[in-house]
């Protein structure tokens, strides 16, 4: 679920659409939309400890929407360094610098942190602080905030399979 698996038809003018044809695009269509696909990202930047970090996405042909969440756990540790998590399926080259990511830091209880999120490789996402004059800027220990117990990072966007 979550994958299209055929190659869309041509629906040139004068085509005749046959029953099959038509359920085998449609069902695709509907399982492209529907269930997710659950995978794992990898953490860097940051230290897992008993933190959890779950993700999912869906991919349609080469486009792939996806979401990554990490949730502090009381041994997870922020750090000076750019939070990064790995990709479910690896981008195309151009796609680095040129995808539409999102990223969020949550003070658990207290505040929402809008942040930048973009592909730094074709394998990985990262999260940045919007600085002054919208200048990325790194998260440390206490900043946007300083990181605790159920605070977390979500990333979530779009880009180009290879």
């Amino acid at each position: 679920m979550g994958i299209w698996t055929t190659t869309p038809k041509d629906w040139a003018n004068g085509v005749v659409v046959t029953d099959t044809d038509f359920d085998t695009h449609l069902r695709d269509f509907a399982n492209g939309f529907g269930a997710k696909t659950s995978y794992t990202p990898t953490l860097a930047g940051f230290t897992i400890g008993n933190g959890t970090i779950t993700g999912s996405y869906t991919q349609i042909q080469k486009t792939v929407w996806f979401e990554a969440v990490l949730t502090f756990g009381t041994t997870t540790a922020a750090a000076s360094a750019v939070p990064t998590c790995t990709l479910p399926v690896t981008a195309a080259s151009s796609a680095v610098n040129a995808s539409l990511v999102r990223a969020q830091f949550i003070d658990n209880g207290t505040a929402a942190y809008l942040a930048a999120g973009r592909l730094l490789t074709t394998t990985t996402c990262a999260a940045y602080i919007i600085g002054a004059s919208g200048i990325l800027t790194t998260p440390s220990t206490t900043t946007p905030h300083t990181w605790a117990n159920a605070d977390s990072i979500y990333w979530s966007g779009v880009y180009e399979a290879a």
